[in-house]
């Protein structure tokens, strides 16, 4: 792979996931503030996505 190719390969996976990252925020803040009913599976799975949560559960072990 070209480094060209690897660096859009890069940039297209950054841009993935830190777009997953703010539609998990979203999510959990619509569900919460809204009482939207969402399904709750879903927004324990966007809240354990976040970053900031995953560095508190590492700390907290």
């Amino acid at each position: 792979m070209k480094r060209k190719q690897s660096f859009l390969l890069g940039n297209c996976l950054m841009v993935t996931g830190m777009a997953i990252m703010v539609i998990s925020i979203a999510y959990n803040i619509c569900n919460h503030v809204f009482q939207l009913n969402l399904p709750e599976y879903l927004a324990r799975v966007s809240h354990k996505t976040n970053l900031g949560t995953l560095i508190k559960q590492g700390f907290a072990q």
